[in-house]
């Protein structure tokens, strides 16, 4: 029995029925010399060389953004607290009248580890 589920007898005759081997086509195999071997090579390392350079080519760009350094942070505190304080003057002078400078309260609505940074 063959693999595929007919007998041999089967096979044999679906196999004449049909031509048998002189319905093939004839080919000729001839073996590659060194060169046209090498010249095969070089093509396939090309291609293989232009797949690597599109794939790195559609890598993400680098997206990482270096944090700000505390003292930045501590100018851009400041000037949010600045603009509030023109925006709202009547809350401002209520809340703190002229005992407070904008610094000194940016200063304090700072996290406590930018705050230690800043000091040390």
């Amino acid at each position: 029995m063959h693999v595929s589920g007919m007998s041999l007898v089967t096979l044999t005759e679906t196999f004449l029925r049909n031509g048998g081997p002189r319905r093939w086509p004839l080919i000729s195999l001839r073996f590659l010399d060194n060169q046209e071997l090498l010249d095969i090579v070089e093509d396939v390392v090309e291609v293989i060389d232009d797949l690597q350079q599109q794939v790195y080519s559609l890598d993400e760009p680098d997206l990482y953004v270096d944090p700000d350094t505390p003292f930045e942070v501590y100018q851009q505190e400041i000037r949010e607290c600045k603009e509030w304080k023109k925006n709202n003057p009547e809350i401002w002078q209520t809340m703190f009248k002229d005992e407070l400078d904008v610094e000194t309260y940016a200063f304090c609505l700072l996290p406590d580890t930018t705050r230690a940074k800043l000091v040390n």
